[in-house]
């Protein structure tokens, strides 16, 4: 059987009154106990993985969260520039299905397959949803951080072997289809680039995404063709100690990451998230982003720039309350920022108990005062994309350790061990200034990654 979804929606014991989660994906015993410390953790690792990842196709999760919807509920709001007053674009669970099948289908008929790599170059705009979920139903989708330099970009789809390119058109503010046109005469033979207008942009009927899509047939989004080890995304790393690196991620890494997630912050059907961190980085694709949608959240794009539009800022607390928002997002920089503009005379009744940070370190004070002024528990996190972001995250209940990562999330080992020029020595009982963190799944199917840390200590982990 191949594209055929049944779903049904359990509910779960939890703060807010009408909360429930998708049987097949969540375990509502489970999501419903309080996560505290590491017994906790150890007593859900009693149960073998492979009976709680029952689900290991990522496609098939976010299927099943789909249809879970109603076809006319909003799937995602649409503000290009964080503007609070501007009436939002709006894209059903309907449209976003057909989508998604239409751009699977495109590539399929261009040849695109199973083990080909589709380039995304789009910043926050609504078509990255089908293009990022349409890729990884047909092929391996790899989103490219639209702001490297050109040279750079180019080496990436090279060393990727991509076969597709899909990228914003020509765009006040952005120089994407024009940095993609220095390099085009040196792209592989063949690739094939499709554009997407951005506000204000150009529409190029030659290239345009949705004049291709027009008239393709709705493919399914999953097929059980699909396995676990099977490739679905490649994420590139920053770069930040070299040229950015290219991490492949599996079906059932990002399956993985979803079910942890879930647990980590008790996600439910139904939410409102906010989309203000780019998906070309890990913690915005699969840390943010993908996980919640997989559990039947809808999204609000509140602008094109994600958390640098300072427009988008100063209306936060107001997008929160008119959408009706029920996850924050927010990086450590951003919510130092967000903690000295406290909302005023806001409705934040929408919001859930808590929402994870990551990407930097959160300086105590501001996880203090933010939590003040929001009400929400802020849930540090330690991660790195070998790893599909999350390592070790704050727990959701009880007492946590200021300063520290938070508990490891189940099935992950954590240890720390020294370096030098030999390479990894003795384990350390304290991190030190250089160190190594080695994480390793229980699993042997998962990722074992190894990383280094330079003028800054492994992190601590509570519990």
């Amino acid at each position: 059987m191949t594209g055929e979804t049944t779903m049904a929606l359990m509910r779960i014991e939890c703060p807010q009154a009408d909360a429930a989660v998708i049987a097949e994906t969540a375990d509502a015993t489970l999501l419903s106990r309080p996560l505290r410390s590491l017994a906790d953790i150890e007593a859900i690792e009693s149960v073998p993985l492979a009976e709680r990842l029952r689900i290991d196709n990522f496609c098939h999760r976010v299927a099943l969260a789909i249809e879970a919807r109603d076809p006319q509920d909003t799937a995602i709001h649409y503000v290009p520039d964080g503007d609070i007053d501007r009436a939002a674009e709006r894209v059903s669970f309907g449209e976003l299905k057909r989508n998604i099948g239409r751009t699977a289908s495109l590539l399929c008929s261009h040849g695109i397959g199973r083990n080909d790599a589709v380039a995304v170059l789009l910043p926050a705009v609504p078509a990255i949803y089908w293009s990022i979920l349409g890729a990884m139903a047909a092929a391996i989708v790899f989103p490219v951080n639209w702001m490297l330099e050109p040279k750079y970009v180019l080496r990436l789809i090279k060393e990727a072997n991509v076969k597709a390119v899909i990228a914003l058109g020509p765009t006040p503010g952005f120089q994407i289809w024009e940095a993609l046109a220095q390099v085009a005469a040196d792209l592989p033979s063949g690739v094939k680039i499709w554009s997407v207008p951005g506000p204000g942009g150009t529409l190029l009927p030659d290239s345009d995404l949705e004049a291709a899509l027009d008239g393709n047939p709705e493919k399914a989004i999953w097929s059980d063709a699909v396995a676990g080890d099977n490739i679905a995304a490649l994420v590139h790393s920053g770069g930040t100690t070299g040229l950015p690196k290219i991490v492949k991620l599996s079906h059932r890494n990002m399956s993985y990451r979803h079910w942890t997630l879930q647990l980590a912050q008790q996600l439910v059907f139904g939410e409102v998230i906010l989309q203000d961190t780019p998906m070309f980085h890990v913690g915005g694709l699969i840390g943010r982003i993908l996980p919640p949608f997989a559990s039947g959240a809808g999204v609000l794009i509140p602008t094109v720039l994600g958390a640098r539009d300072k427009r988008y800022i100063a209306n936060y607390w107001k997008f929160v309350e008119k959408y009706r928002v029920t996850r924050l997002s927010a990086v450590p920089t951003t919510l130092a920022v967000l903690a000295k503009s406290p909302p005023v005379d806001t409705d934040l009744s929408s919001l859930l108990p808590n929402f994870i940070t990551g990407s930097t370190s959160l300086p105590v004070s501001v996880q203090r005062r933010f939590e003040e002024i929001s009400g929400v528990r802020v849930l540090n996190s330690y991660g790195m994309t070998e790893n599909t972001a999350s390592i070790a995250i704050d727990p959701r209940d009880g007492s946590r350790k200021e300063g520290a990562s938070g508990l490891r999330v189940p099935y992950t080992q954590v240890c720390a061990v020294s370096i030098s020029g030999a390479g990894v020595g003795r384990r350390c009982a304290v991190p030190t200034r250089s160190a190594c963190c080695r994480s390793r799944g229980r699993d042997r199917r998962q990722a074992t990654s190894i990383t280094r840390t330079r003028r800054m200590p492994a992190p601590r982990t509570a519990g």
